[in-house]
């Protein structure tokens, strides 16, 4: 199922999140529910399309170069859900109720 990466991490109650990270349970689930939103325009990012080690410049950095399978599987599965001033009650429905339609 889906991940939600801030209650399963612990985190600094203070910090103000721009964006909600959660785990799609398999990319293609992302992929779908990224297309599905356009429409309504609600704002869902699949934000990183890539792991770290995979975008231009960051492999000469890294101390460890290699296959970096967990980043990539994140990667896949990565979709933020807007957390800025302009969000509306009715946003926060919909998108709720998007969700649950893939759940």
């Amino acid at each position: 199922g889906w991940v939600d990466l801030v209650t399963s991490e612990k985190l600094d109650k203070r910090e103000k999140l721009l964006r909600y990270p959660l785990l799609a349970p398999h990319p293609e689930l992302r992929e779908q529910l990224i297309r599905d939103q356009r429409s309504r325009k609600l704002g869902l990012t699949a934000m990183y399309q890539l792991p770290l080690a995979e975008i231009e410049g960051i492999p000469m950095r890294l101390t460890s170069p290699g296959a970096y399978p967990n980043a990539t599987s994140v990667a896949a599965r990565l979709v933020t859900l807007p957390l800025h001033d302009s969000v509306t009650e009715q946003d926060i429905s919909q998108i709720g109720q998007l969700l649950c339609s893939y759940s």
